[in-house]
This record gives structure tokens, C-alpha cells and sequence, in this order.
């Protein structure tokens, strides 16, 4: 019985071996909260665009963006006993085998948080203007969370 899937979220920037910036969530959590919260924030944008071309409709906007996870570092037992009360019909060794590919990207992490930032907006990717947009933060994968605590 599979109680969820596991995915794993690259928090945007540079590759995700080398900024160690991979998180490991439930599907609900990375398509469902962390979507709703990226959608507010796209909203937003959209809304200050649309202002930005009232004026002038060849008019842009660009921005700066700052992602912030927090995250609890899955190790050893804890990671393979929550993989297998994720997908009870895993056998033992492709359940190892999962555990290799995590171990290999970086040291997983279990998501605590995440919390989105637009830090500048710019008009037509130069000139800073009113940055309206609220942050968004959403609380723990609660999903994950409890398979991997319950294990």
C-alpha cells in the first residue's frame, strides 16, 4: 500500500549536486502547498506587470527571488524505514537501491519549510520600482514528516 510518493524538490539556482539544494517531499506537499504558494507569488508578479503595462504595453518586469528551506537531514535508518512505509510493496533491495540514488544527489533532506521572497522588481530589467509582492511561507511536509517520525 503506498501511503504517498516521495519527490524531490530543486530549490531553484545552481545544479542541485553542487548547491546541495535538493529537498525531499511528498507529492502532495511539492505539487499541491509549495504550487499554491509559487502561484500566489506568480499572481502577485502578474498583478504588477499588468500595472507596468497600463502605461506601456511593451513594458516588462523582471525580479529577484530569494527560496529559503528548511529542512531536517535524513540519515541512515530513518530514510530506508521511511521508504518503506511509503511503498509497502518495495522489496528490501530495491529499497536500497532508492537509498543509494538520495545518498548520491546530496544528504537528503526532509522539508520543514519554505518560505518565498521577491527581493527587487525591475522595469524593463533595469530600473528597481515598488515591490509589492508578499513573501509566502508554508510550514512542514506533515505528510512525510509523519511517516518518517512514525518509523
Amino acid at each position: 500500500m503506498c501511503i504517498c510518493d516521495i519527490e524531490m524538490y530543486h530549490i531553484s539556482g545552481s545544479g542541485y549536486k553542487e548547491a546541495l539544494n535538493l529537498v525531499t517531499t511528498s507529492d502532495l506537499y511539492n505539487r499541491e502547498v509549495m504550487m499554491s504558494a509559487e502561484n500566489n507569488i506568480k499572481s502577485d508578479l502578474r498583478d504588477v506587470e499588468e500595472d507596468v503595462k497600463a502605461s506601456n504595453s511593451d513594458d516588462y518586469i523582471s525580479f529577484d527571488m530569494t527560496v529559503t528551506a528548511r529542512y531536517h537531514e535524513l540519515v541512515g535508518n530513518d530514510l530506508v524505514n521511511a521508504l518503506k512505509k511509503t511503498n509497502g510493496g518495495m522489496e528490501k533491495k530495491d529499497v536500497d537501491g532508492v537509498y543509494e540514488l538520495f545518498k548520491k544527489s546530496s544528504q537528503p533532506k526532509l522539508c520543514e519549510g519554505v518560505t518565498y521572497k521577491v527581493d527587487a522588481i525591475y522595469l524593463n530589467g533595469r530600473t528597481k520600482i515598488a515591490n509589492t509582492v508578499k513573501p509566502q511561507s508554508i510550514g512542514p511536509d506533515l505528510t512525510l514528516k509523519g511517516i518518517v517520525i512514525s518509523s
